[in-house]
C-alpha cells in the first residue's frame, strides 16, 4: 500500500490555488534549472533537470538530448581551439 501511494504520489499533484495540499511538486527543479539556464549555464540545467522522478524525466528527454548534444558540440569546438 505504502509504495503504490508513493507511485500515485508522484504522478498526482493536488492543489489549491497557488498552494499544493498533497503530491511531489517539481516546480522548484524546473525553476531551478530555468534560472540557470536564463544564467547561461547549461550543464546546471540538465544536471538538476536529471534528477526529476521518471515521468517528469521522460517529458524532458527531448529536450535533455538536444541540451547534451548542445553540451558535447561546445566542448569539441573548446579543443579544437586549444589545439
Amino acid at each position: 500500500m505504502e509504495g503504490a501511494l508513493s507511485r500515485i504520489e508522484s504522478l498526482v499533484t493536488v492543489r489549491r490555488g497557488d498552494q499544493m495540499l498533497w503530491g511531489a511538486s517539481i516546480e522548484p527543479e524546473i525553476e531551478r534549472a530555468r534560472r540557470a539556464l536564463e544564467a547561461g549555464d547549461l550543464e546546471v540545467s540538465v544536471q538538476t533537470i536529471e534528477k526529476l522522478p521518471a515521468p517528469a524525466l521522460d517529458a524532458m528527454k527531448g529536450w535533455l538530448d538536444q541540451a547534451r548534444a548542445l553540451i558535447a558540440a561546445r566542448g569539441a569546438l573548446r579543443q579544437l581551439a586549444a589545439g
